[in-house]
Parts: structure tokens; sequence; C-alpha cells
């Protein structure tokens, strides 16, 4: 590209970023939708019975940034995790191969020579190196170290 053609493109890109900048300047000052004006009323302070004493919730406020009435939005539940039991797994080393490495793994003390992937008394083997592997089981992952 010659200085000439450089040129061009750099004026394209500047054009194009001052109209993106233009663009918005003009949508924020000229919105498309028709706010409606409600009359502001006195905010309530409910306080409920189930929830720790320093914590209140205020209905109907009025956003000072958007200068919208906000409501009040319902809270998501969190659900609480099933605690998964992992099976007594011990991990006593590691078989090089001439292409792939095996692991010495034991399961509820029931040994089993696995490569990457494998499942044993459905525990699978995701990952390992010679220090450590990574099994999951019930969709659950666990380190566990080399025992000496």
């Amino acid at each position: 590209m010659n200085k000439q053609q450089k040129t061009y493109v750099l004026l394209t890109l500047v054009i194009a970023i001052w109209g993106l900048i233009g663009y918005n300047l003009y949508k924020k000052f000229y919105p498309t939708d028709t706010e409606t004006k409600l009359p502001v009323t006195n905010s309530t302070v409910i306080l409920h019975h189930n929830q720790p004493k320093d914590s209140i919730t205020i209905s109907n406020y009025r956003d000072p940034f958007l200068g919208k009435i906000i409501t009040t939005k319902k809270t998501k539940v969190t659900k609480t995790k099933k605690v998964v039991n992992f099976p007594m797994i011990t991990y006593n080393g590691s078989i090089k191969g001439s292409k792939k490495t095996s692991y010495i793994i034991s399961v509820q003390n029931q040994q089993e020579v696995v490569k990457i992937g494998q499942t044993f008394k459905n525990v699978t083997l995701i990952s390992a190196n010679t220090k450590k592997i990574v099994v999951e089981y019930q969709k659950e992952r666990k380190t566990i170290q080399l025992t000496q």
C-alpha cells in the first residue's frame, strides 16, 4: 500500500468513528421512545419479618440517574448444591508407555491402571501428571495428589 492509499483508509476509519460518536449523541439527546411521566408518590418502606434486621426494601423509588420510577424486583433464589460423597480414591503412580501414559489409581481399595478419559467404578480420569490427577465423580471434579 502506498502513502495515498493509507491516508484514504485512515480517513475512512476516522469518519466512521466520529459518525458512531455523533449517532450515539443524537440518540441520547433525541430518544425515540416516549416516556410517560408518572406522578411521584411518597416512597414506602416495607420491613420483612423473615429478613435480617439490618436489611430493608424500598419500593417505588425514583432512580436519581435515569429519572424513572423503579419498582422492586424479585430476588433470585439460589439452589443449594448437592454434596457429592466421593469414594476413597488414591493416586499411586504412573506408567509411561511408548505413546501414552497410564496411571495407577485405587478406588475403594481396588487398584486399576487407567488412561485419561477412562472410567473405573464411576470415577473418570480427566487429567493427570506425575504429581496429581483430576477425577470426576457424579459431575463433580476433585484433584488428588500422589501418595508416597
